[in-house]
């Protein structure tokens, strides 16, 4: 991660607060959410921004193959899943949903 990738960064989470700040200008007084929604919802984007940086970390560091090969292995997968699910099932998933009891309503 470079310095300038750094400050572009940094002046987005800036826009990001600022817009934020003149959305909800008198904190609790505007902010309808109670503490455990509040938790909530910045736990959420702590993750997601923990699986930002990981994700990004992982694409710098890693090598992957050339995309034929990749294209050719995801094939053989899809077509061993299908060749594997004919043999276990042949007569494919059968769902029973309830039945609905239909109700008459008697006119008077």
């Amino acid at each position: 991660m470079n310095a300038y990738l750094l400050v572009l960064l940094s002046i987005i989470l800036f826009i990001i607060l600022a817009a934020w700040g003149l959305k909800f200008p008198r904190t609790k007084k505007d902010w309808q959410k109670d503490r455990h929604e509040t938790f909530s919802l910045l736990i959420t984007v702590i993750i997601f921004l923990v699986l930002f940086l990981m994700l990004w970390y992982v694409i710098s560091i890693v090598s992957y193959p050339p995309v034929m090969d990749m294209i050719i292995w995801g094939a053989a997968i899809c077509f061993a899943i299908i060749i594997l699910a004919a043999i276990f099932l042949p007569h494919g998933v059968k769902l029973k949903f309830e039945k609905k009891e239909k109700k008459i309503v008697e006119e008077e």
